[in-house]
């Protein structure tokens, strides 16, 4: 059984993230990833060549499913009202906001693992061989699983100085590393864990894209093997 985590950009024109786990029970394994692709067909295409079209969970961080042409959905609402204090609320989605960013690209990816046998349905047992594509939102998942007041601020943004980046990435990468010894557990390679003070802004980003992806797929390994 396969489970895929994919941060996927906005846009096209920017890289997205990829990581599978593959896993044997309530273990799993850390087996590819990449951080530098780009459009919905490779993506598609990448993770096929590896997963053989097995059974599979495939975790987006992306809208998947948006009918609202103004405001946010109800999903959105819901988490910010839980998540807020944690500053882990959700960006509003509607159609309006997308169409500037680059279009309903979750919806068009998850198209696509359709076409291929997979279906877009979060409502599977647990323990189930299923082949499901579900939406997936990290922030709120990385308090829960690391038990935090607030979110890590690795995220590159005006005012954050490039010290207090690197310590917060590093508080990241700690706390990704534990997963090795929770509920279920995840076996990580020691190359996951590289020294960020000689990344560049650029590959700094990429990496922080490819930790996220991690969490991802991390969310549906959690799901399918202790359920809802």
């Amino acid at each position: 059984m396969f489970f895929v985590g994919i941060d996927l950009a906005w846009s096209e024109r920017n890289t997205s993230a990829i990581s599978i786990i593959k896993a044997n029970g309530n273990r799993g394994e850390l087996v590819n990833w990449i951080s530098k692709i780009k459009t919905n067909e490779e993506i598609l295409n990448w993770v096929l060549e590896r997963i053989k079209n097995e059974p599979a969970v495939i975790s987006i961080d992306a809208p998947l499913i948006v009918k609202n042409l103004k405001g946010r959905r109800e999903a959105d609402a819901l988490v910010t009202k839980l998540f807020r204090k944690y500053h882990a609320g959700a960006h509003p989605t509607n159609i309006e906001r997308l169409e500037k960013f680059g279009g309903l690209r979750g919806e068009s990816l998850t198209k696509l693992f359709e076409e291929k046998g997979y279906s877009n349905n979060p409502y599977f047992k647990p323990k189930s061989e299923v082949r499901a594509v579900i939406e997936v939102f990290p922030h709120p998942a990385i308090v829960v699983f690391f038990n935090l007041k607030k979110t890590l601020k690795y995220k590159a943004k005006k005012g954050r100085k490039q010290d207090f980046l690197l310590a917060e990435f590093r508080k990241y990468q700690k706390d990704i590393k534990t997963l090795e010894s929770k509920e279920p557990a995840l076996k990580l390679p020691k190359e996951i864990f590289v020294d960020i003070s000689k990344l560049k802004r650029k590959e700094l980003k990429e990496y922080e894209d490819l930790l996220d992806s991690i969490i991802c797929a991390y969310i549906g390994f959690l799901l399918l093997v202790l359920g809802d």
